[in-house]
């Protein structure tokens, strides 16, 4: 791809010129559109330019990604950006792109807020299957908004899938970011790859295939560097075990691979090396659309720079008991809808994400109902004492009982003493059970089904559906 260096001359010089860089850099990763700050780290650490005259300025065509930054060093600097109670809310939308089944189905569909007053950042992932009124189409599923306005007119589907998400959440959404699959998997590529913390072992047996077919995928526990396609696998994966098998799960994780692309992009590694700034512009301007236009980027800039990004809120709408989503597969396909149909809880919580209480409420709510009954009894429970407490594993399972939960058989386990209490389901059966035990112990999940000490008394439970092996760090807590 060719790009023309010689353009006019940008008011932004020497160390300003290159702190603002790196303040687009954020700015545009928040936004989504990325693809801007790859020619300025070009202008900054690139070729050798030339002596400009009137006679080499051409217009600048902003319809494209190269155009709008390049625009964005010449414009004036009135304001533009759409600001409304406080907030300025982008959608950022994946899609599969050519290639794949359902191109044009939002599989990525995440609210990205900033506060100007205050510089707080709030990420909201709203799953592919929730229930939504799309103009002009009726209820359907949320991610077909985009494809159903681009079969009915070409080019419309980011601005029918706007106007979905404001009326689902309540909020005013001026700006959008698209992007697909394959410039997803070169942007990865072109910055070099990500690393990235993988919170749990898992594997994923149903990852679908380019030819309809099916492959697994696996990944450990720790720190992982990802290439293009492993970060794509990463992603997109929604039939892993340990939990990951669900829309929820990979929310988290797509919002944890923006934090990793943001901190390669902002890296030395990247923005010293003007090849690869090059490349990832040209796959940018190829892969993603976006109405964000050339004064909104100087601002958002200048709205990001003082941005904490390690206090960043998330939320994923899921369908936990007490949260705003419930599954119905009533119609033989699976939905997800919203609990109040007035769309009023939705709408406070995308309202006030930036209130603490609200947000931190919406993160924990499998903690606000009780589990249900038939939850509590139909879910077995293993206490292994892994500490040389007498009697420990004993006291732990009347603790549990007292408050509801089965405990079918305790134990010693076969390596003692264990520093932290570990965890393991045996099936994910009722993962709100699982999550409760946890939050309890503050425990670690082990992905090897612990075994029992050959010498123990005390017999295990043929079948279980979690096991618990106590550590050190386990209060022990008497009748």
């Amino acid at each position: 791809m060719y790009v023309n260096l010689l353009e006019p001359q940008y008011p932004y010089q020497g160390p300003q010129r290159k702190k603002m860089m790196l303040v687009i850099f954020f700015c545009l990763l928040i936004g989504g559109a990325l693809a801007g700050t790859t020619w300025v780290g070009a202008q900054v650490f690139g070729k050798k330019t030339e002596p400009k005259t009137i006679e080499r300025v051409k217009p600048i065509d902003t319809s494209t990604f190269i155009g709008k930054v390049k625009a964005l060093f010449t414009a004036s600097t009135g304001s533009a950006l759409i600001v409304n109670g406080d907030r300025v809310n982008i959608a950022l939308l994946g899609i599969g792109g050519d290639g794949h089944d359902g191109a044009q189905l939002t599989d990525t569909i995440l609210i990205a807020s900033i506060k100007p007053s205050t510089k707080q950042v709030a990420l909201i992932s709203i799953p592919r299957d929730t229930v939504a009124n799309i103009p002009s189409f009726g209820f359907r599923k949320i991610n077909e908004a985009n494809a159903l306005a681009e079969m009915q007119n070409p080019g419309s589907g980011p601005d029918v899938a706007l106007d979905t998400l404001q009326n689902f959440l309540g909020i005013d959404i001026p700006y959008y970011a698209r992007v697909d699959f394959g410039g997803f998997e070169k942007l990865i590529d072109d910055i070099g790859g990500v690393d990235v913390y993988v919170d749990k072992t898992f594997s994923d047996s149903e990852f679908p295939t380019n030819d309809y077919k099916y492959r697994t995928i696996s990944f450990q526990k720790g720190w992982a560097h990802f290439d293009g396609a492993r970060a794509l696998d990463f992603a997109r994966s929604r039939h892993g075990n340990n939990f990951e098998g669900s829309d929820f799960a990979r929310a988290h994780r797509q919002q944890k691979m923006l934090v990793a692309a943001r901190d390669k992009l902002l890296s030395t590694e990247t923005l010293l090396h003007p090849s690869r700034l090059t490349d990832i512009l040209g796959t940018l301007d190829a892969h993603i659309k976006t109405n964000i236009g050339v004064t909104e980027l100087l601002e958002l800039a200048a709205l990001a720079k003082d941005v904490d990004t390690n206090k960043v809120t998330n939320i994923v709408f899921s369908d936990d008991p007490a949260s705003v989503l419930y599954p119905d597969n009533s119609s033989g396909a699976f939905y997800l809808r919203p609990r109040d149909p007035t769309l009023e809880q939705i709408h406070y919580i995308a309202t006030n994400i930036f209130d603490e209480k609200v947000s931190e409420s919406a993160k924990t709510l499998i903690d606000q109902v009780p589990l249900k009954p038939e939850q509590l009894t139909d879910t077995k429970i293993e206490i292994q004492n892994g500490t040389w407490r007498p009697g420990f594993a004993a006291r732990q399972k009347r603790k549990l009982e007292q408050q509801g939960f089965r405990v079918v058989s305790v134990g010693n386990a076969p390596v003692r003493p264990i520093p932290l209490t570990q965890i393991y389901p045996t099936n994910t059966r009722n993962p709100q059970v699982f999550e409760k035990i946890k939050k309890i112990y503050n425990a670690e999940v082990v992905v090897m089904r612990p075994s029992i000490a050959v010498d123990d008394t005390t017999q295990t439970a043929p079948t279980v559906d979690i096991i618990v092996i106590l550590g050190e760090n386990a209060p022990d807590i008497a009748d």
